[in-house]
């Protein structure tokens, strides 16, 4: 397999002032970038959800907090630089929201939603943003904020069908207190009119407080595109995945059937990439199992897996560590000029604990024969300063040669920022 190289940046003091950038420093592995505050918690987390997105011509952008004025804005990356700067425009003023963001080749679609009880306001928003590439400046369309739900969530996370409406699900308890699975989506023609969110008519809904759903659009070069929903059930000890076909009514879902099941084999990690009309498969699912708390864990165990939707309608699974390597949180990102499959994870996690040493690792392999090698992979991110590296994140486009690979992370213990960047033009 051939390798990819790291893009090694040429910096100097000069031009990063020059260019009013916020200054990264290169650490072990990565770039240092700023901080954030205790005022946002884990703002690169959760699972499903994307914080980054590139535009046409290459350039990355991400919605990141800056602790000066106690927001989330847009900021725009500097490859050059390995840098971030702040453009000014506002995505949520409040900081205890965690985000997602889409992309669509028009316009910006950010989703965000309270973390706990403690936001006064707990509505859940949609803003969409159009783009001047001559300006690289974004600005909130008329009539957004449009209000898709209300509290606290776990993991809102959203995606675009082929007819343009907005799908979006979360888990969350319900009048009686009981967490189920939710789904909503905007109306036809008015991406700020939404429906009431609905508990679809799906096998095993009602989840663990902790549980986390994600959606994806997939099969949509083919005669039945359609929006594919996959949430854990740790209850039930199940990932469940089901498919709606675009322009079906909201009651019209295929069954149920499973991504991995058996005991402690579903944990709330879930990260979505779709290819279409491609023959090693349509949907990527990367995720985590909980066979390590296992009283009789074996070390060999799987832990990240990739599961794969193929043309024939099942799940294939695949290890991408193990029980041993002890790591969490994975993502998934697909290089469709080289294809190659990518999956990013956090580890070790031994203690569970937010200042435990961690750092951002990797694993390579090729879309048309799908194999991880064993081991933890290789550091993406790693710090001396920063050991509690946690919580990758990036798009959820697919990647190419125009664009490189871009993950952002964040350290809980110092509350800085941290990235690393593939060059794919190879």
């Amino acid at each position: 397999m051939r390798k990819t190289k790291l893009l090694l940046a040429s910096m100097t003091l000069a031009l990063l002032l020059a260019c009013g950038v916020a200054l990264a420093a290169q650490v072990e592995m990565g770039y240092r970038d700023f901080q954030y505050n205790k005022n946002a918690p884990t703002p690169t987390s959760t699972k499903p959800q994307s914080k980054l997105w590139y535009t046409a011509d290459g350039t990355w952008w991400g919605v990141l907090f800056n602790k000066s004025t106690n927001r989330y804005d847009i900021y725009r990356f500097d490859k050059a630089t390995q840098s971030w700067s702040d453009t000014g425009t506002v995505v949520d003023a409040r900081g205890r929201t965690r985000s997602d963001t889409l992309w669509n080749g028009t316009n910006l679609y950010v989703a965000t939603s309270a973390i706990d009880t403690t936001t006064t306001d707990q509505n859940a928003y949609l803003r969409r943003y159009s783009y001047d590439p001559a300006t690289n400046t974004y600005t909130m369309d008329t009539g957004f904020p449009a209000v898709i739900g209300n509290g606290p969530m776990e993991a809102l996370n959203f995606d675009q069908d082929s007819t343009g409406l907005l799908w979006a699900t979360y888990t969350q308890p319900n009048a009686q207190g009981v967490t189920q699975l939710y789904v909503t989506h905007s109306q036809a023609g008015n991406d700020a009119s939404w429906a009431t969110p609905f508990v679809p008519p799906v096998t095993g809904p009602t989840v663990k407080a902790d549980d986390i759903s994600a959606v994806v659009a997939f099969d949509l070069n083919t005669e039945a595109p359609k929006i594919g929903l996959v949430w854990s059930n740790q209850p039930a000890s199940v990932m469940y995945f089901s498919s709606h076909t675009d322009g079906a009514p909201d009651t019209s879902w295929s069954p149920s059937i499973p991504v991995i099941q058996g005991k402690k084999s579903a944990d709330d990690h879930i990260n979505l990439k779709s290819l279409q009309t491609d023959p090693s498969g349509r949907i990527f699912v990367a995720a985590k199992t909980s066979f390590g708390d296992l009283s009789n864990a074996s070390p060999d165990a799987t832990q990240i897996y990739l599961a794969v939707l193929g043309q024939n309608g099942a799940f294939s699974r695949y290890t991408v560590s193990r029980v041993q390597d002890d790591q969490t949180r994975p993502i998934v990102l697909i290089d469709t000029t080289h294809r190659q499959l990518y999956v990013f994870a956090a580890g070790p996690n031994t203690t569970k604990f937010l200042n435990e040493p961690k750092a951002i690792y990797y694993k390579q392999t090729s879309l048309d024969n799908i194999s991880f090698p064993d081991g933890e992979g290789t550091p993406f991110i790693k710090s001396s300063l920063d050991t509690a590296i946690d919580n990758p994140t990036s798009t959820k486009q697919n990647v190419n040669a125009s664009s490189g690979l871009l993950v952002e992370a964040q350290n809980s213990a110092t509350h800085y920022y941290l990235h690393n960047f593939l060059d794919l033009n190879y």
